[in-house]
Parts: C-alpha cells; sequence; structure tokens
C-alpha cells in the first residue's frame, strides 16, 4: 500500500489504539497525504511528530479556506475554533487535537499547486 491510501486503509483494518499506536512508531508527518487530506485526525501535541503535522493540517485549512475546512475542532476534550495563532505560532506542547478535514466543496476545490508546496515543505516521505 502506497503512503496516498494506507492512512485510509488502516482505519479499516485497526481499531483506534492500535491507529494512535501505528501513527506514533511510523509518525504523523509520513502518513499525511496533502493531495487527500479528508478524514478524521486526532494528534497528542506532548509528541513534535504529530504537534507538526497538526499545524500543517492547520496551515492548509487556512490557505484553502480560511481554516472552514477544519470542523469538529477539539482541544482537551472542549469543543473550540481553531485559534489563528495555531497557523502562525507553535502549538500548545500539551494535550490532544482532535478534528476533521472536509475540502469544502469536494476535490474540486482543492488547491493542488498549494497543497503540492507543503507536500515538498512540510512532509517526510514520498513527495520528492
Amino acid at each position: 500500500i502506497g503512503l496516498d491510501g494506507f492512512y485510509r486503509s488502516m482505519r479499516g483494518f485497526f481499531n483506534f489504539q492500535l491507529q494512535t499506536e501505528i501513527v506514533f512508531r511510523i509518525g504523523a508527518l509520513n502518513l499525511i497525504n496533502p493531495f487527500d487530506l479528508d478524514g478524521r485526525y486526532h494528534f497528542d501535541l506532548t509528541q513534535h511528530d504529530e504537534r507538526r503535522a497538526a499545524q500543517k493540517l492547520a496551515k492548509i485549512a487556512s490557505a484553502e479556506t480560511h481554516g472552514d475546512s477544519l470542523q469538529h475542532v477539539v482541544h482537551n476534550g472542549y469543543r473550540i475554533d481553531l485559534p489563528g495563532l495555531w497557523t502562525k505560532e507553535a502549538l500548545p506542547t500539551k494535550g490532544t487535537f482532535l478534528c476533521t478535514y472536509h475540502t469544502q466543496g469536494g476535490r474540486k476545490t482543492a488547491k493542488p499547486g498549494l497543497r503540492e508546496q507543503f507536500a515538498r515543505n512540510a512532509f517526510l516521505l514520498g513527495f520528492n
């Protein structure tokens, strides 16, 4: 399985606890496909790699739709509006961050050039 389908496939085979362990071992930045972001995410902000991945996801959402692509945003068990600072500065280093990424209007509204730029500059594997 390539990176394109790994995360989606993993959700079909493993329970949430095992998914979390797999993401920890492989690294969130290695698993996120910026060309197919739609889905539910759970980040442990105490883990540097997961914190960076969460920030990259927030930055893409902000650049594409001014943050509207991130839905059901939860920080430490509380629903929040995504703070604008999270796209510019470091995220908190404690707690959890959960969200759902939904490309508004479907794939036709995604900005491939922007996502390619993020793929080359922000994510680790498979986009050179």
